[in-house]
């Protein structure tokens, strides 16, 4: 189920199906004694036996009056099969039916009890309780049978304020107030009148009006339920939470009394449905919904399961619990709510549903959290006929949304914002769809006319999300320290900011905004949460998982920080730890896709090609409409194997259905470099820059496509935009650094590191800068001595940056550098790293490289076998260790090089060696049809065409062997096999 936001999770205000419920309990047992007084045996037909019937009868209405609908039922039926003509009976039957929903057996009841002489005051309520309740309002203004003229004055009275509600369903407002006022007048000290005003009014957002009418049915009725929920309504409504919460406890409590009627009971019910919606909304961001604290949601929970009981069939219950269980992240048991919402909307019949447009709204809440728009869609289409039902536009503007319909989202929200100008939610979608479609100025002067009619911490932080997402992240910074001023106690707003301190690379300041979150709401689990995320972005890994483990202790249900945590151990080497955190996550929630798409992550990190896989379809499974992650992991995972076909099908129906997602577009660009497709990556990686805006991430993940493709102007293009909005981030400077050696462009790419010199002289980063800069200008050296100076400086500058930051990547620096003039002493470098890292694989790659084209054999084996033995899923290393083994006769190198092909089938220098290895081991036709496939997969490969060209020589086939040596000759390459290839060429002639 998708997160609500942008749609709205509003308060639903009551509807009156809860009205309808309390007529009909009020009275039963006085309006069952008027019917019985009103039989007349002289009409009771002859089969009829009234003697029979009538115990029948007391016994329904004593079950009835028990709640035993079913048992009620049974006996009222029986007493009406004795005897037809008591219309008490046929009254009891309307109320049974009324109870269980079904209006329309409802009305025939009563209309058959009418006919039967049942007193027209004790039945006229309940009747037009069951013809609303069929979406007939015009029946209850029009029909002569609910004439009110002739009514006695109180049962007159409750039947004008029912018709006041069925001229609001009709928009007839002028009416609605006349029904009301006369029945006012009817019975003046009575809070009924101003009760259902309060509900009109707040139905067309008349808020001040309500609140007066409210606090008149309060002086009225100091004790009521009812009253107090409906001051309650409106101190939602002006949007005091901490007011409603009070009011609504009230309400209940006062229906906890020995005086409080059926009607109180009804009242007290809503009243707990909206106290229920209002602790679930809480005050945390949309950052982090899922923060409900762990007293909250055992509270929530066994609230929300009381509420079920007492109505198993309300939507607006299951809904409620549908948004719970998705805070709590356990999307299955969302989406059975989600599913049981739409199904109880299905048994309400469709005329009635038009005249209630809180329930249609739930039903397309439902529908969107069901990843179903066309029928969420179908609800809100029939709610925006309704004159009070504007707010369906929202999410009708979702629905357009989720199905990438961004046009038609925004001219839905354009003419729901002139009616509601400064609606903040609605004007959020319209600023996020109007960024989706790359119009940024028109986002921010939208966010900016509204801050000029009226200025909000709300406004100040909406436009900083919006700024935050273009890249302008210095006014986004502005606009939330403005927010902030205004309400300084608004812990959401520091959570936004904390947010943006991350994005914008702040770690320092996003630590320091989170613990201040932690010191003013300790006990709250989602800002443990986020203390975790900038501890760890803040390079403090054991404080990180301390504030994760605090998080998980405050709410168990909380499955972000576990897995989160469980990505943290991961990052450590300690997958099984890992895996246990996410395996105790899915024993709860067996369905969490992150959980899921997690284990794929740390089986893919095993080298368990197959098992990640699994998991990666089965987070897909899991995953809501919006989540991709699974199916890109998916896709990268087949393409890191070489496995170009599945990696496209992967793809294709997700290509499809979310054709201008950003990470979608940039797979398919990485597919289409993979294939060969150079025209095709060039087009998406052009659009991807569009979309990107200013995310930094992004560009730079375009600029290394780019680089790729030799695209260096598109990726200093890209780099640009990342750093015109965030200048101090050091890898884009870096890359870009890169592009300008690249372009030869040495003296800007000089002056640049020398600008980051000043600003940040102990970087590990820009001190390795330094060294590329002139360890590129060592290959342009026009004299030895140039060449040896410039070579001396990158390899000073490479020490100083792994002397400020010991690390791999570092010590691979020294290790080129140190090649190109003492191999010896640059193998001897890494091997003093691995003795103090043994698990820097990356590092122990080189080396054993280097100890192979120095023809240290023995060395090279042994250093492959340690790679091999640590990343079993490694076809790289297998294969490598394979050659070394072929170089020194050993037969079974033909074993390891057929594992290597296994991993990674489709790599032709792979091939190459295997059919090497296939030739060496006896195996001549296997050899040679590998061979062959590698030579027509990759036919500037020297080695291979020199293997080609052995195998070619050992079958008597000298003219086409001394082809394909002349070919790798001719090269140009310094291939290992230079120096044989040379020798077996001179004995060919």
């Amino acid at each position: 189920m998708p997160r609500p936001a942008p749609a709205p999770r509003q308060h639903i205000p009551r509807t009156s199906f809860a009205r309808r419920s309390a007529w009909a309990r009020m009275g039963v047992l006085t309006t069952l004694a008027a019917a019985l007084a009103a039989c007349n045996p002289a009409q009771t037909p002859s089969l009829a036996d009234p003697a029979r019937a009538l115990p029948l009868f007391e016994d329904a209405a004593k079950r009835w009056q028990q709640n035993d609908i079913t048992g009620a039922l049974t006996q009222v039926r029986a007493a009406i099969k004795a005897d037809r003509s008591l219309p008490g009976a046929h009254l009891l039957l309307g109320q049974l039916h009324l109870a269980q929903g079904d209006v329309v057996a409802a009305e025939l009841a009563y209309t058959e009890a009418q006919r039967r002489g049942a007193e027209r005051n004790d039945l006229v309520l309940p009747l037009a309780a069951a013809v609303a309740g069929q979406g007939k309002p015009h029946a209850l203004l029009d029909e002569p049978r609910f004439d009110d003229a002739t009514l006695a004055p109180q049962v007159r009275s409750a039947l004008l304020l029912m018709k006041a509600e069925a001229a609001s369903d009709l928009g007839q407002a002028t009416v609605a107030q006349r029904h009301i006022d006369a029945a006012r007048a009817l019975a003046p000290t009575q809070a009924a009148s101003w009760l259902a005003e309060v509900g009109i009014r707040l139905r067309t957002a008349q808020v001040e009006p309500a609140g007066r009418a409210a606090l008149q049915a309060l002086a009225l009725a100091p004790q009521s339920a009812a009253a107090l929920a409906a001051n309650g309504d409106v101190a939602l409504a002006r949007g005091d939470r901490k007011l409603a919460l009070a009011m609504f406890d009230q309400a209940r409590a006062a229906a906890a009394a020995a005086t409080a009627t059926a009607a109180d009971s009804a009242a007290a019910f809503e009243a707990r449905v909206s106290r229920a919606g209002v602790l679930l909304e809480g005050d945390t961001s949309p950052l982090l919904s899922s923060t409900a604290s762990t007293t909250a949601s055992t509270e929530l929970q066994a609230e929300l399961k009381a509420l079920a009981q007492a109505a198993p069939h309300d939507p607006r219950v299951a809904y409620l619990g549908a948004v719970l269980a998705e805070r709590q992240g356990n999307p299955e048991a969302a989406r059975a709510a989600l599913a049981g919402v739409a199904q109880t909307l299905l048994r309400v019949p469709p005329e009635a549903l038009r005249y209630r447009p809180q329930l249609l709204m739930l039903g397309a809440l439902a529908h969107l959290g069901l990843g179903e728009p066309e029928k969420a869609r179908a609800h809100l289409e029939v709610a925006l006929l309704n004159p009070a039902a504007s707010p369906a536009a929202k999410l009708l503007a979702q629905s357009y949304l989720a199905e990438r319909n961004l046009e038609r989202a925004i001219s839905v929200l354009e003419t729901y914002l002139k009616q509601r100008p400064d609606d903040q939610q609605a004007l959020l979608m319209m600023v996020g769809t109007q960024l989706a479609l790359g119009r940024h100025t028109r986002a921010a002067n939208l966010l900016q006319s509204t801050l000029a009619r009226k200025d909000s911490p709300a406004l100040h932080g909406m436009l900083a999300a919006s700024m935050a997402s273009t890249g302008g992240l210095e006014t986004a910074t502005t606009e939330l320290a403005l927010a902030l001023k205004l309400n300084p106690g608004n812990t959401g707003l520091l959570a936004a900011l904390c947010a943006l301190q991350l994005h914008s690379g702040q770690p320092a300041k996003a630590l320091q905004t989170a613990q201040a979150l932690t010191q003013r709401e300790p006990g709250k689990p989602g800002w443990q949460h986020l203390l975790g995320v900038a501890q760890l972005r803040a390079g403090q890994p054991q404080a990180a998982r301390a504030a994760f483990d605090a998080a998980i202790r405050l709410d168990d249900q909380f499955a972000a920080p576990r897995v989160a945590l469980a990505r943290l151990l991961a990052q450590a080497g300690t997958l099984d730890e890992a895996q246990t955190q996410l395996q105790a996550l899915l024993q709860r929630q067996p369905r969490h896709s992150d959980a899921l798409f997690e284990l794929g992550r740390l089986s893919a990190r095993r080298g368990q090609w197959a098992q990640a896989q699994a998991w990666f379809e089965k987070a897909q499974a899991s995953a809501g409409p919006g989540d991709h992650q699974a199916t890109l992991a998916l896709a990268d995972l087949m393409l890191g194997q070489g496995k170009l076909p599945e990696a496209a099908a992967a793809m294709r129906a997700l290509a499809l259905r979310a054709p201008e997602d950003l990470q979608v577009m940039l797979m398919q660009a990485r597919l289409a470099l993979a294939n060969g497709d150079s025209p095709l990556a060039r087009n998406l990686l052009g659009r991807a820059t569009g979309l990107a805006g200013y995310e930094a991430g992004a560009l730079m993940q375009i600029a290394v496509m780019q680089m790729q493709l030799g695209q260096m102007n598109g990726a200093q293009y890209a780099l640009e935009k990342a750093l015109s909005d965030n200048p101090q981030s050091l890898p884009a400077q870096a890359m870009l650094v890169d592009v300008e050696l690249r372009q030869r462009e040495f003296d800007r790419a000089e002056a640049r590191v020398k600008q980051l010199l000043a600003e940040h002289p102990r970087h590990s980063l820009v001190q390795a800068l330094q060294g590329d800069v002139a360890l590129a200008r060592s290959g342009s050296a026009t004299s030895p001595a140039a060449t040896a100076t410039t070579l001396a400086a990158a390899l000073a500058a490479y020490r100083r940056a792994h002397q400020l930051e010991p690390s791999g990547a570092n010590l691979l620096r020294i290790h080129r550098t140190l090649w190109q003039t003492d191999p010896a002493a640059a193998n001897a470098t890494a091997e003093r790293w691995l003795a103090q890292a043994p698990n820097d694989h990356a590092v122990r790659r080189v080396l054993a490289d280097g100890q192979a084209r120095l023809g240290q054999l023995a060395a090279a084996r042994q250093s492959y076998e340690l790679l091999a033995q640590a990343t079993p899923g490694d076809a790289e290393a297998l294969n490598n260790l394979a050659h070394v083994m072929l170089l020194m006769k050993d037969p079974q190198a033909v074993v390891v090089a057929e594992k290597a092909l296994a991993i990674a089938p489709g790599d032709a220098h792979i091939m190459g060696v295997a059919g090497w290895a296939n030739m060496a081991a006896g195996q001549a036709e296997r050899g040679l049809n590998w061979l062959r496939a590698a030579r027509l997969r990759d036919p500037g490969n020297a080695d291979t065409r020199y293997f080609l060209a052995a195998a070619l020589a050992q079958q008597g086939r000298a003219a086409d062997a001394r082809t394909e040596l002349t070919a790798a000759l001719a090269s140009g390459q310094a291939f290992l096999h230079a120096t044989d290839a040379q020798a077996l060429l001179g004995s060919l002639k």
